[in-house]
């Protein structure tokens, strides 16, 4: 049986590699076996064809796996979000999918990839028709895949309330699963911020809430689905 071997040299970083792609080719070892060999295969083959992508390369690949994949569910989808948009970059796109959410304003990363937003990743207002001024919120914002066991993003979310005086909503928006473990951290958290605000008597109070795996995937898609569809 006669076999062929090609050896073809590609930039690692090449926009043209999907983010599941990268993740595989990630230097952890001497040696790295990439998984997703159709998507590899094709990937190269679009390096070779010398393929230009217009706009954010990762938008692009995000839009192709759905078209290609229609029956992914809203789980699939926020890994899929996951493997294109990598910690800071995922607060970058979700900025831009807050940005297209009615009656909200001026959303800002205040963390710019250190820990100068005390706890907060993003930050902005949101209108409605009866307020005089808007409620400010502040959002946690973490890239990983499966399941949500650690509560980190719990207690950044308690370090931003008490930095951000303003903020009366705290938003957690993760691509894994939410589990039990971080249910009952966040129920302990906004028991805390009841009490405080039964001190102050503060009859709106502060409020904590998650979108987290096929939450957050169908947040995405209701805001931001025809970027991601049509471009």
């Amino acid at each position: 049986m006669n076999t062929q071997t090609i050896l073809w040299d590609f930039d690692r970083s090449d926009s043209r590699l999907t983010g599941g792609v990268k993740s595989d080719l990630r230097p952890k070892y001497r040696y790295k076996r990439c998984y997703r060999q159709e998507e590899f295969l094709k990937c190269i083959q679009d390096i070779r064809d010398d393929v230009k992508i217009e706009g954010d390369p990762k938008l692009h690949h995000l839009r192709t796996d759905l078209d290609l994949n229609l029956g992914f569910s809203l789980y699939e989808i926020a890994q899929k979000i996951h493997q294109e948009y990598h910690v800071q970059q995922l607060e970058y796109f979700l900025a831009e999918v807050l940005k297209k959410v009615p009656y909200v304003e001026d959303v800002r990363n205040v963390d710019a990839g250190g820990a100068s937003g005390h706890g907060a990743d993003l930050k902005f207002d949101i209108w409605s028709d009866f307020d005089e001024k808007p409620r400010v919120a502040v959002a946690q914002v973490k890239s990983y895949e499966g399941d949500m066991w650690h509560t980190q993003a719990v207690e950044d979310l308690r370090k931003a309330f008490k930095h951000h005086k303003d903020a009366q909503l705290g938003i957690i928006f993760g691509t894994a699963r939410s589990t039990p473990k971080l249910q009952e951290a966040v129920d302990k958290l906004q028991e805390e911020l009841d009490a405080e605000g039964l001190k102050e008597s503060n009859a709106e109070g502060k409020k904590v809430k998650v979108f987290a795996g096929a939450d957050l995937a169908a947040f995405v898609l209701k805001y931001y689905g025809e970027e991601i569809l049509w471009g």
